[in-house]
């Protein structure tokens, strides 16, 4: 349900339906209080760093993938509308979702690894 829309230079992507829009602010709403001691936090921030929201929103869509099939090993969710809708077939409501497996999915997750920066001479830093 996703589309690009280019802002000078900058690209934001818009949902197309306002229900799964709704879903999916709910489902980040929750992963967002139940993760906090996962990654690192201590109070719940108004704007988390980006890192941090990365890893809730990937690891939490991949743990709520894994909950759903757990012999499943995708390593990135194509569908997250058909995700959602999956789950709500099986829990009835998102708040009833297996958090517990989610989070640790969520603490699991890696992100993109930071490259080590080049020198003016093309070598790497140390």
């Amino acid at each position: 349900m996703a589309s690009k829309t280019n802002i000078a230079e900058r690209e934001a992507i818009n949902c197309q339906s306002h229900e799964a829009q709704e879903n999916c602010v709910e489902f980040l709403q929750l992963l967002r209080r139940r993760a906090n001691f996962a990654i690192g936090i201590t109070h719940t921030p108004r704007a988390l760093p980006h890192a941090k929201a990365i890893k809730i929103q990937c690891g939490g869509l991949l743990g709520l993938q894994k909950a759903l099939d757990p012999i499943a090993v995708e390593s990135k969710v194509s569908d997250v509308r058909g995700l959602l809708r999956r789950a709500l077939r099986r829990f009835e409501n998102l708040g009833d979702l297996p958090f517990d497996e989610i989070i640790r999915a969520v603490s699991q997750y890696k992100g993109r690894q930071i490259r080590p920066q080049r020198n003016k001479r093309g070598k790497f830093d140390e």
